[in-house]
């Protein structure tokens, strides 16, 4: 699907290693970025986790490596009208207190 959109295959990194979260893998992945000289790294995930992901990956990656947030247009998820559905009451409910653990430090 990557190549279809135009993006070679070379430019596309995908962690072998397993990770328990996301800050984690922020962090493998710091090493690779540092290592190599990126100055952007695009982060495809979910809706729901854009905003508790990119506050991980910019904590460990500071300000010298641009972070780009993405999800998925195929996900329905709806920030504004979360408490709507169930999905996205779920969806809330699972990554509301990961992000408080995050601004308070916890995460990696």
């Amino acid at each position: 699907m990557i190549e279809q959109l135009g993006i070679p295959a070379e430019a596309v990194d995908i962690l072998r290693d397993p990770v328990d979260n996301t800050a984690h893998e922020a962090e493998m992945i710091e090493a690779r970025a540092r290592r190599d000289g990126w100055t952007k790294i695009v982060v495809i995930t979910t809706r729901a986790a854009t905003r508790r992901a990119g506050y991980a990956f910019r904590r460990v990656l500071g300000d010298d490596i641009e972070i780009v947030m993405r999800d998925t247009r195929y996900d329905d998820y709806n920030a504004t009208w979360w408490w709507r559905t169930r999905g996205d009451f779920r969806q809330t409910f699972f990554e509301f207190p990961k992000l408080i653990a995050y601004w308070l430090g916890l995460g990696a």
